[in-house]
């Protein structure tokens, strides 16, 4: 039975990968999960980051030109292009995955950093899309 699995182990690796490619496509695409003022937690929680992030939110210096507008910055880059400037930091942005994880909320959800990260994509995707507001509640 083994020799049988790997035997197809590439073409379910193969199928595997299409299948979280198809789901980042989607996301990039515009599948926002959430409409309306009341969302997901992910996504709740994704609004709480981007206001708390080294403890005066994202917005203080995104908001701000020349600095990029991340509204614009979602549109362009992909998931994990987000993911890796916020882990990493891009030109004057300092790496932000600890500072997330600093955030109470964050630790009492028992998010990992990507799951933290992906929650801040989501808030900025859905925010772009015009799908929810800026200040959010979270659903019931």
């Amino acid at each position: 039975m083994i020799k049988a699995i790997r035997k197809y182990l590439p073409y379910i690796a193969m199928a595997t990968g299409l299948m979280f490619g198809a789901a980042n496509q989607a996301i990039a695409a515009g599948a926002c999960p959430d409409e309306g003022k009341e969302v997901s937690v992910p996504t709740f929680i994704g609004s709480k980051i981007y206001e708390r992030t080294f403890g005066r939110g994202c917005g203080t210096c995104h908001d701000v030109a020349p600095n990029p507008n991340l509204l614009e910055s979602v549109k362009k880059l992909s998931q994990e292009e987000f993911a890796t400037v916020v882990k990493n930091g891009r030109n004057g942005m300092p790496k932000a995955g600890a500072a997330i994880m600093g955030i109470k909320l964050v630790k009492k959800s028992g998010m990992s950093e990507d799951e933290a990260i992906n929650a801040v994509w989501t808030y900025l995707s859905c925010l772009s899309e015009g799908k929810i507001p800026a200040k959010v509640k979270k659903k019931k």
